[in-house]
């Protein structure tokens, strides 16, 4: 019981789940409904031992349209749930896949709006740590056809980077430690478990 007097807020009687979801690499996003309407969010759980504080501190300081929002953290002896800013159109991995054609205007914009969060997070002491294109959520539900996507360059570019699992929150120190991220789209300073403030963005 909470010290009001209150029993706690359980996810489970604020929220029903939805039979689909999204598959973030190992961390899958579920979908969620809030009781008493038809709004959708996504759900990630974590487990206690996880690190999860840090990754709701990071999303609590992000305010931005290009990254996906915290919406409510409930907490649990055996289990985090984190309950989020709904997405529908799969990740960016995903698209890329799909279609190898797309415009320059569209990929322009779409790289623009990545260094806007990216520019943010960063005026915002936070670093993602795992930049990379399976974590860029794209915000709106995709045409079925290539032609039909070719035509809409702003749904393509409409993106959100999300999964704060091994980001950073920053201090007043100029040099980290602390290695973190996929291998494959790391900076080499970051590689090498030794990085900068003023190092390269990229894998950040």
């Amino acid at each position: 019981m909470a010290r009001d007097g209150k029993l706690p807020r359980q996810f489970s009687m604020e929220y029903s789940m939805c039979a689909n979801g999204l598959d973030l690499q190992d961390r899958s996003l579920g979908t969620c409904v809030l009781r008493g309407s038809q709004q959708e969010f996504h759900v990630k759980y974590r487990l206690p031992n996880s690190g999860w504080r840090n990754e709701v501190k990071a999303m609590q300081r992000l305010k931005h349209p290009h990254i996906i929002a915290l919406e409510e953290v409930f907490e649990k002896p055996e289990q985090i749930t984190l309950v989020m800013e709904r997405t529908h159109g799969g990740d960016l991995y995903s698209l890329l896949a799909r279609t190898s054609n797309y415009s320059e205007r569209a990929a322009a914009e779409m790289l623009y709006n990545l260094l806007q969060a990216v520019e943010y997070m960063h005026h915002q002491r936070i670093i993602h740590c795992d930049l990379k294109l399976e974590n860029v959520l794209l915000e709106h539900e995709l045409p079925k056809t290539v032609f039909e996507l070719q035509q809409r360059p702003d749904l393509m570019a409409a993106v959100k980077v999300a999964n704060f699992s091994s980001a950073l929150v920053v201090d007043d120190a100029d040099k980290f430690t602390f290695c973190a991220g996929t291998p494959y789209y790391m900076a080499p300073d970051i590689l090498r478990c030794g990085y900068f403030q003023s190092g390269p963005p990229w894998g950040r």
